[in-house]
């Protein structure tokens, strides 16, 4: 008997030492496995980053063109079409210059200096209307996307416009003012911000032979707003 229980030893042994083995393969596989996972899931990250990343500047860039192609194509002949006028155009003539919005200094125009002289008689008191900061000068606008469900698909970017001012070469007018338009487009985690800035140039009516009538919204009524782009930034 005691012959028999000796010979059973190095089996037992043998037992114990595939075990571990089986348990080193086992964990080796899970690790390939769990590695392979990983890095299928930081591609998949990758790619969903870079689809949200590129939906998000599609849109941002279609709504800012559109902003500025609703600007720089109103064009108005008469004090009549100027007063029909909506849209962005008529927002920034009814409300830029006006004491419910101030302006942002940039810093461009260090030297502003009274008009001098020419069709402009439009004078505009800008000494009250300068904003402490980049935020206090904007008017920001929430874009709500609809859905034809009736509940909001996760795909439809969270849009907002921003819209801030300030004065050209005059202290006194309102002429050679620009205007930024920034457009941020929120999809996931990304944001793409999009600011284009606008000239712009003012001129009377002929219709108008210089009178300072003043409309409801506080714009001069025969007073021609015309923007031209001036650049992204």
């Amino acid at each position: 008997m005691r012959e028999r229980e000796g010979r059973r030893k190095p089996l037992k042994q043998n037992k114990g030492s595939s075990l571990i083995t089986v348990l080193a393969v086992i964990t080796i596989v899970m690790v390939v496995v769990f590695s392979v996972l990983a890095m299928a899931y930081r591609y998949y990250m990758s790619e969903s980053g870079s689809i949200f990343r590129q939906k998000g500047d599609e849109a941002a860039r279609s709504l800012s063109e559109e902003l500025g192609d609703e600007l720089i194509k109103t064009s108005c002949a008469t004090a009549e079409q100027a007063a029909a006028a909506g849209g962005l155009w008529q927002y920034l003539r009814s409300h830029m210059g006006q004491p419910g919005w101030l302006y942002f200094n940039s810093g461009k125009f260090s030297e502003r200096k009274p008009y001098d002289g020419g069709s402009d008689v439009y004078a505009v008191d800008l000494s009250e209307l300068k904003a402490d900061s980049l935020e206090a000068a904007k008017k920001t606008f929430a874009l709500e996307a609809v859905s034809v469900g009736g509940s909001a698909d996760n795909e439809v970017p969270e849009m907002e416009v921003a819209l801030y001012w300030e004065p050209g070469k005059y202290t006194d007018r309102l002429n050679d003012s620009r205007v930024y338009i920034e457009v941020s487009c929120r999809m996931g985690d990304h944001v793409t911000v999009i600011t284009k800035r606008y000239k712009l140039s003012t001129m009377p009516f002929a219709e108008g032979n210089n009178s300072m009538e003043v409309a409801e919204d506080g714009s001069y009524k025969y007073q021609n707003w015309v923007w031209t782009y001036d650049g992204e930034i």
